[in-house]
Protein backbone atom coordinates (compact mmCIF):
# COMPACT_ATOMS: atom_id res chain seq x y z
CA UNK A 1 0.00 0.00 0.00
CA UNK A 2 3.01 2.32 0.68
CA UNK A 3 4.07 1.43 -2.98
CA UNK A 4 1.06 2.71 -3.82
CA UNK A 5 0.96 5.69 -1.99
CA UNK A 6 4.49 7.09 -3.15
CA UNK A 7 3.64 5.96 -6.76
CA UNK A 8 0.45 8.41 -6.74
CA UNK A 9 2.31 11.12 -5.14
CA UNK A 10 5.40 10.71 -7.91
CA UNK A 11 2.66 10.95 -10.57
CA UNK A 12 0.64 13.98 -8.93
CA UNK A 13 -2.67 11.07 -8.10
CA UNK A 14 -2.61 11.53 -4.45
CA UNK A 15 -4.76 9.01 -2.26
CA UNK A 16 -6.74 10.37 1.17
CA UNK A 17 -5.72 7.91 3.58
CA UNK A 18 -9.08 9.01 5.15
CA UNK A 19 -11.27 8.37 2.85
CA UNK A 20 -9.66 4.68 2.09
CA UNK A 21 -10.70 1.36 3.76
CA UNK A 22 -10.08 -2.05 3.98
CA UNK A 23 -11.99 -4.51 3.33
CA UNK A 24 -10.36 -8.08 3.85
CA UNK A 25 -11.84 -10.83 1.21
CA UNK A 26 -11.79 -14.46 2.24
CA UNK A 27 -13.06 -17.60 2.29
CA UNK A 28 -11.73 -18.75 5.76
CA UNK A 29 -13.40 -18.61 8.56
CA UNK A 30 -10.86 -17.69 10.79
CA UNK A 31 -9.21 -15.20 8.73
CA UNK A 32 -6.06 -13.06 9.62
CA UNK A 33 -6.70 -10.19 11.25
CA UNK A 34 -4.14 -7.04 9.47
CA UNK A 35 -3.85 -3.44 10.37
CA UNK A 36 -3.50 -1.68 6.89
CA UNK A 37 -1.69 1.97 6.38
CA UNK A 38 -1.37 3.98 4.49
CA UNK A 39 1.36 6.83 4.89
CA UNK A 40 1.24 5.74 8.42
CA UNK A 41 -2.64 6.64 9.32
CA UNK A 42 -4.22 3.35 9.95
CA UNK A 43 -7.62 2.43 7.17
CA UNK A 44 -10.79 1.69 8.30
CA UNK A 45 -11.52 -1.89 8.35
CA UNK A 46 -15.64 -2.34 6.82
CA UNK A 47 -17.37 -5.05 6.62
CA UNK A 48 -19.10 -4.44 3.44
CA UNK A 49 -18.55 -1.82 1.09
CA UNK A 50 -20.76 0.16 -2.00
CA UNK A 51 -18.28 1.18 -4.94
CA UNK A 52 -19.70 2.30 -8.32
CA UNK A 53 -23.03 1.08 -7.19
CA UNK A 54 -22.02 -2.45 -6.69
CA UNK A 55 -22.06 -3.95 -2.63
CA UNK A 56 -19.39 -5.95 -2.16
CA UNK A 57 -19.02 -8.04 1.04
CA UNK A 58 -16.13 -10.56 2.18
CA UNK A 59 -17.54 -13.38 0.48
CA UNK A 60 -18.08 -11.71 -2.71
CA UNK A 61 -21.51 -12.46 -2.34
CA UNK A 62 -23.90 -10.45 -3.94
CA UNK A 63 -27.21 -11.44 -1.90
CA UNK A 64 -27.17 -7.59 -0.31
CA UNK A 65 -27.17 -6.04 -3.74
CA UNK A 66 -29.24 -7.99 -4.90
CA UNK A 67 -31.30 -7.51 -2.31
CA UNK A 68 -31.38 -3.67 -2.03
CA UNK A 69 -32.18 -3.83 -5.85
CA UNK A 70 -35.26 -6.04 -5.94
CA UNK A 71 -36.41 -3.46 -3.01
CA UNK A 72 -35.93 -0.69 -5.14
CA UNK A 73 -37.47 -2.46 -7.55
CA UNK A 74 -40.81 -3.40 -5.51
CA UNK A 75 -41.16 -0.06 -3.76
CA UNK A 76 -41.13 1.56 -7.45
CA UNK A 77 -43.90 -0.80 -8.39
CA UNK A 78 -46.03 -0.28 -5.61
CA UNK A 79 -45.93 2.89 -6.51
CA UNK A 80 -47.12 2.30 -10.07
CA UNK A 81 -49.69 0.18 -8.76
CA UNK A 82 -51.07 2.84 -6.59
CA UNK A 83 -51.08 5.67 -9.25
CA UNK A 84 -52.95 3.68 -11.31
Amino acid sequence: IDQLYNWSMKNLMSFNPSKCKALTITRSRSPVDFNYTMNGVALEKVVDFKDLGVSVDPSLSFKDHIYSITSKANQVSGMIKRSI
